[in-house]
């Protein structure tokens, strides 16, 4: 136990003495960060689009999916799709979108650039559905 202790912690000077050691085993804790996460409605009379996108490898088969909510939480429309062999970085303009899907990337490069929306980070638990089109899209080659 005290060779496994000063292996992880090399900095700490254990005393040899097994009641030392247990005692300090006894006082760790570990750091727990809990954070709630959940889907949260939009203000009355707004929408809200959860997309996601998942890829297989860096670069590899790709699909991305959606769902469109109103105010209620109820579901206008949903949508996945299959991407081919790339990395999700198109909408970002970090590399350019295969001849397939380009009018599609440019379309939602246009409309973001105009303001009328606030692009946020959500954790997957809290984007369920949009991950599971994504994956479904990357499979429905």
């Amino acid at each position: 136990m005290r060779l496994i202790l000063i292996a992880q912690f090399p900095s700490i000077n254990f005393s040899p003495t097994i009641p030392y050691i247990c005692e300090l085993v006894d006082r760790l804790k570990p750091k727990l960060d809990i954070k709630l996460v959940r889907w949260i409605k939009p203000p009355q009379n707004q929408l809200k689009i959860n997309v996601d996108g998942c890829s297989k490898s860096n670069p590899g088969s790709a699909g991305a999916g959606g769902i469109l909510r109103d105010h209620t939480g109820h579901m206008i429309m949903a949508f996945a799709t299959y991407l081919g062999n790339c990395i999700i970085q198109m909408v970002n303009g970090n590399i350019t979108p295969f001849w397939q899907i380009r009018e599609e990337i440019t379309h939602v490069q246009n409309i973001t650039s105009q303001g009328f929306f606030q692009l946020e980070h959500i954790f997957r638990e809290g984007n369920l559905v949009a991950n599971q089109l994504a994956n479904l899209g990357e499979r429905i080659k």
